[in-house]
């Protein structure tokens, strides 16, 4: 950390928990999952290549050895199977994407997703990218004037639209208040780790979570099945689209030669919308929080962008220029 970050150290919030030294006790530990999970991670996890945790519920292990890693999710991944826990607070909201599928399910959407985020195909949606970012800086250049700005909400609504501009072709911009708002509803809920989780109690026992993350579910699940049935309908007229939910619905499984069911589509574009907007946005906001408390490298970020881009939007492939931006 630097010397003015060290001079507002109690004035700022650490960027990670401190770990506890060792395990934590039932009751510690159902306070604690409450407020943040990882902070229930103890510091062994943190040194060891292996550490199974779990005394009240089905053991978890946590793997840092690199070749476990690599055996667990590339050399032997078939021998592994997705998280109950995890499957239990994303799969209500997120059906059968690429994130919960397991199986020949999953293997056949793999095998008709991949070929949509191959580099070309990204480079292809660097001018939606780069029109969002500057609708966002022509944004802010009036809002600065009125005070403070949110950065979380400010970058939550900058991947929102790049989602829409870049799968849906802008058609859910004028849902963004309603899904985001029953997006974070739902993460703060069922997307939470609770006591049913760490217990891992079957799905069917009703809790809290389940009574206040479900409609917020049924909310955003409607819109988006609306979207996706409304462009089938469109492209039935003969109207014609370029984006990731055309590509994704007139997609082949390359062995197979059959289309993606027009649930499982649902499904997928539910899974890009929300890993392409609510982790994105809060690791942009994590990264602008971290750069203030590294002035150095704030410093050295802007002066290679400048170097490179003089100010100008980024076209495609010019991260290939930017190495420590992209670092």
């Amino acid at each position: 950390m630097t010397t003015s970050a060290n001079a507002n150290e109690s004035s700022v919030r650490p960027a990670a928990p401190v770990p506890p030294a060792r395990r934590l006790g039932f009751l510690a530990l159902w306070r604690a999952v409450r407020e943040n999970p990882i902070a229930t991670v103890p510091q062994p996890v943190y040194e060891k290549p292996a550490v199974w945790l779990g005394r009240w519920w089905k053991p978890s292990l946590f793997l840092n050895d690199p070749a476990g890693i690599e055996r667990v999710l590339l050399g032997n991944a078939a021998n592994y199977r997705k998280s109950p826990q995890q499957l239990r607070r994303i799969q209500p909201a997120l059906g059968d994407g690429l994130l919960t599928a397991e199986g020949e399910t999953w293997r056949a959407g793999r095998r008709i997703a991949a070929p949509l985020f191959a580099p070309k195909a990204v480079a292809a949606l660097n001018d939606d990218m780069v029109a969002a970012a500057e609708t966002m800086s022509a944004r802010w250049r009036d809002e600065c004037t009125q005070g403070p700005l949110d950065l979380a909400a400010q970058f939550q609504r900058l991947t929102y639209e790049i989602v829409s501009r870049t799968v849906f072709s802008g058609a859910l911009d004028a849902e963004r208040v309603m899904v985001h708002t029953e997006m974070a509803r739902y993460f703060d809920s069922i997307g939470r780790v609770d006591l049913a989780t760490m217990l891992n109690l079957p799905p069917w026992i009703p809790s809290w979570s389940q009574w206040r993350g479900g409609p917020s579910i049924a909310a955003f699940r409607a819109v988006i099945g609306k979207a996706v049935k409304d462009r089938l309908a469109a492209r039935a007229s003969g109207a014609a689209f370029d984006d990731l939910l055309e590509r994704l619905s007139l997609a082949r499984d390359p062995q197979t030669g059959e289309p993606m069911p027009d649930a499982v589509v649902t499904d997928n574009v539910l899974t890009f919308l929300a890993a392409g907007h609510e982790t994105t946005g809060n690791a942009l906001t994590w990264i602008a929080y971290l750069l203030t408390l590294f002035p150095e490298a704030e410093a050295e970020l802007l002066a290679e962008m400048e170097s490179e881009l003089g100010g100008k939007p980024a076209p495609a492939g010019s991260l290939e220029r930017l190495p420590f931006t992209r670092a």
